[in-house]
């Protein structure tokens, strides 16, 4: 067993290469719950960092650092940071609640074409944490295999778990919502693009029903191809079983215990902006960490990688 191990480690099929992908049952606001377990998602806040003293940037660091250490000791958490389009009317909508002398609306219109032309991204802070274990791996398999077999696979939750994991997100959620990471349950319908994102799906997304949950056919839809891995990479298969992405998966397992951020020397985000890509490929990064209260992980410093932030 241990020869079987050892070569199928080497051959990169074994471990969690080997689990299935997670299917996803339900989508609520703050919560994606799949066959094996269910997370709490949270949309961040973020902080300008450029006119900060060296003293107020390392505070604000500690207190984000300590405050994970604190609330979240132990939870395996999944930081992710993501790129979507900016939207330019919302420009003019904060134009509207800003201003109201002048003829501000003829320059708000000229500058939201401006940012149309421009065709800026916007940055996405959310924060995974795993609340519940639903089954194991093994289990969930083993469970899928019988019913596809017999046509009866399930692809809903009951209401009354869904409100249970609903009352631990937002209870996780309001602790979050007090420290520096000003953390807010993320929309159904950002959870939804987040998923579509990653599965590089360009259809339109679905939409909630009454209760605010996505789940069964429209969730189906929006999950349906494969990502087949490989040693450097893995590759994304659509519905139709065509090629629709090839993605690179950089790992970050740990963060250093000191991090001059931004200041001189320190130029992952200029590194980052001096970097071209081809028009099909899109970038984010997805830290995973595990939070401890002893040797608190700094998913922090991770975050000034990315401009002006915390």
């Amino acid at each position: 067993m241990k020869i079987t191990k050892a070569v199928g480690k080497f051959l990169g099929v074994s471990g969690d290469r080997s689990a299935p992908p997670p299917r996803y049952l339900a989508l609520a606001d703050g919560l994606t719950v799949t066959e094996t377990h269910a997370e709490a998602w949270y949309v961040l806040s973020s902080s300008n960092t450029d006119l900060m003293s060296e003293t107020a940037r390392d505070a604000e660091h500690d207190q984000a650092s300590s405050a994970l250490a604190r609330i979240l000791a132990g939870q395996d958490c999944h930081l992710r940071i993501l790129w979507s389009p900016l939207n330019a009317a919302d420009y003019r909508v904060e134009a509207e609640e800003l201003f109201t002398a002048g003829d501000f609306a003829a320059w708000a219109d000229a500058r939201v074409e401006r940012l149309d032309d421009l065709a800026l991204s916007q940055r996405q802070l959310l924060l995974g944490v795993r609340i519940q274990e639903r089954s194991g791996q093994t289990q969930a398999r083993s469970r899928s295999g019988v019913q596809d077999a017999f046509g009866i696979r399930k692809t809903g939750i009951p209401q009354r778990e869904l409100a249970r994991l609903d009352a631990l997100a937002r209870r996780l959620g309001r602790q979050l919502e007090t420290t520096p990471w000003r953390a807010k349950p993320a929309p159904v319908e950002v959870l939804a693009w987040m998923i579509a994102r990653e599965q590089h799906r360009a259809t339109s997304l679905p939409t909630p029903n009454s209760a605010g949950v996505i789940s069964g056919a429209k969730l189906a839809a929006l999950t349906r191809g494969r990502v087949v891995p490989y040693p450097d990479h893995v590759r994304v298969m659509d519905a139709q079983g065509e090629v629709a992405a090839w993605t690179s998966v950089l790992t970050m397992d740990s963060f250093p215990e000191e991090m001059e951020s931004p200041g001189p020397g320190s130029g992952c985000g200029r590194s980052a902006r001096s970097r071209t890509y081809p028009s099909t490929t899109r970038t984010a990064s997805t830290p995973m960490f595990r939070s401890s209260p002893s040797t608190p992980n700094r998913p922090c410093a991770s975050r000034s990688c990315t401009g002006a932030t915390r």
